[in-house]
């Protein structure tokens, strides 16, 4: 059983993070998003969880982060 559930607004949010500043990017996101994760090491286990997930899952959170990077 994952710690993690499934949350495209918020795995969308740490992939924008990602593609703008790399692991900084993540560790940034975190930071200014503690409601979320409790250490920043939180968002990279969580970065690296999305990494296992579905391409349907994947596909809808890349999608949900083109629309963040659109509205930037």
């Amino acid at each position: 059983m994952s710690k993690f559930t499934e949350n495209i607004e918020l795995d969308a949010r740490i992939v924008f993070a990602a593609m703008r500043g790399g692991i900084d990017g993540v560790m940034e996101f975190a930071f200014n998003h503690r409601q979320h994760f409790k250490t920043a090491n939180d968002a990279v286990e969580r970065a690296k969880w999305l990494k296992t997930q579905s391409e349907d899952y994947i596909t809808k959170v890349s999608e949900k982060a083109a629309k963040i990077e659109l509205m930037k």
